[in-house]
């Protein structure tokens, strides 16, 4: 089980979070993918793309929100 933290530092789960994801965002992220990121490079990521995307949405695992 690999932890990453939430924006308030809170510990989560990155495989639950990453049940959560829209599918073709995480094909755009390990698009841009080099090597050098680990799972918390990846949910802030998948955070800023997902607001991108839904219109300013929050991901709700990585802002502390019900999910």
């Amino acid at each position: 089980m690999t932890m990453v933290n939430d924006i308030n530092g809170k510990a989560i789960e990155f495989e639950s979070a990453l049940n959560l994801m829209d599918a073709e965002l995480c094909e755009q992220i390990n698009n841009e993918m080099t090597g050098d990121e680990d799972e918390q490079w990846y949910i802030e990521r998948y955070a800023q793309a997902h607001a991108d995307k839904y219109d300013g949405e929050e991901f709700a695992p990585f802002f502390g929100l019900a999910w």
